[in-house]
């Protein structure tokens, strides 16, 4: 995710400063076709429940005799290389049980087994929670997502850490990349427009390219904020920062400074 947000950047300083107005309605209609829901938030939680599940056996087949304590640590992120096996298995015990797992977990394999059995059991409720969540509408999705996160935090027990995903901040992170997404499609029309190296004065030159509507921000449901500075040559262009439940969004922006000198328009 991170590597496309770079990668839309890159494209957008790309666009601004290239002379090919041809070339760039060419890209822009690239980035059109490419949806930005093909690296989707369902994808990711996918993802995650399937290793999650894997390790909840992974635990079940090591204990008691296997490297059941090393596994728990390392999932925690916690340092394992100067302990013994007998200090891990200490450590580990001493952890979960500040995360409010009964001590009785451990007293034999079949106690063992039934606590996983639980929080396998749990996390299934709360990725199915999840999976419908992102079926919704960008800001209905970021408040149902705080929702299931505060309704799930305290059982997420998972003998490591119960804030490995906060549905919300999930929900939040796609929100931004699908803005990304549409801002830099603007940029690109915006470039495609330049007439004598300068930006058209409002938006209005660009949304014939969109079909009439410009793309709106995916959880502000309105158009970006333009505006061309240093008489036309530089421009800037954003989503405002937007707050939804307790998540802010910060405000997404693009900054071109041109330090042609053209000559004075007419």
């Amino acid at each position: 995710m991170r590597i496309l947000e770079t990668d839309y950047h890159v494209l957008a300083d790309w666009a601004v400063r290239c002379p090919d107005a041809a070339l760039i309605e060419q890209v822009r209609s690239q980035l059109v076709t490419f949806s930005p829901n093909s690296i989707s938030p369902a994808a990711a939680i996918h993802q995650d429940a399937t290793i999650l599940q894997l390790g909840l056996t992974n635990l079940q087949h090591a204990y008691p005799n296997g490297n059941w304590a090393e596994m728990i640590l390392v999932a925690m992120d916690a340092p394992t290389a100067t302990l013994s096996p007998e200090e891990m298995r200490t450590t580990v015990r001493s952890m979960v049980l500040q995360r409010g797992v009964a001590k009785s977990v451990f007293d034999n394999k079949k106690s063992f087994d039934a606590h996983i059995d639980k929080l396998r059991t749990i996390n299934q409720q709360y990725y199915q929670e999840l999976l419908a969540c992102f079926t919704l509408p960008n800001s209905e999705a970021i408040r149902e997502g705080e929702h299931i996160h505060e309704t799930y935090a305290a059982q997420l027990k998972r003998l490591g850490d119960p804030n490995t995903l906060n549905a919300s901040q999930i929900a939040a992170y796609f929100a931004v990349h699908q803005a990304e997404h549409r801002l830099t499609q603007v940029v690109l029309s915006l470039s495609a427009h330049k007439l004598d190296g300068r930006f058209p004065t409002d938006l209005s030159t660009t949304v014939a390219d969109f079909g009439g509507a410009l793309p709106a921000c995916p959880y502000h449901d309105g158009p970006p904020d333009y505006s061309i500075t240093n008489g036309g040559t530089g421009m800037r262009i954003s989503y405002p920062e937007v707050k939804i439940g307790k998540v802010v969004i910060p405000k997404l922006e693009f900054k071109y400074a041109s330090t042609e000198n053209l000559p004075a328009e007419n």
